[in-house]
This record gives C-alpha cells, sequence and structure tokens, in this order.
C-alpha cells in the first residue's frame, strides 16, 4: 500500500496497470466535462457566435488537458 508520500505514490504509478488507469480515469473524465458542457452550451447560449466559439473551446479545451495529463503520466511512469 501507499502511505500517501510523493515517493509512495510515484512509486505506485511506476506500476503499468496504475498508470494505464490513471490515465483513463482522467480521459474518461474530462470525456465526461465535455459532453456535459456541451449539454449545457446548446441548451443555455442562444447566440450562433457565441455557441460556435463556446463549442469550439469546449472540444478544445479537454483535448489539450488530456495530451497534458497523458505526458504527465507517461512522465511519472518513465522516470524522466
Amino acid at each position: 500500500g501507499t502511505d500517501g508520500s510523493y515517493d509512495s505514490v510515484i512509486g505506485w504509478m511506476k506500476h503499468p496497470l496504475n498508470a494505464a488507469g490513471t490515465a483513463l480515469l482522467v480521459l474518461t473524465g474530462l470525456f465526461h466535462m465535455r459532453l456535459g458542457m456541451q449539454v449545457v452550451i446548446e441548451d443555455y447560449i442562444t447566440g450562433p457566435v457565441a455557441r460556435t466559439v463556446s463549442l469550439l473551446a469546449n472540444t478544445a479545451i479537454p483535448a489539450i488537458l488530456a495530451v497534458i495529463a497523458i505526458l504527465s503520466v507517461a512522465k511519472v511512469f518513465v522516470g524522466a
């Protein structure tokens, strides 16, 4: 088990299943966030330009966060 210390968590993340599970959890959360925000945008933003910009941002921001998250998990996993 882990005691919650930095070194303990890093050691835990170096196991392939833990790293993959962490990455999948983050990706699932970001996808869920994107879908939820899409519903809110479609329901409450009525201006066509604002809606289009919001929907584009709602795709770009989670994608950027996903790349950052995957790279972060990979960096911890390989120890770079």
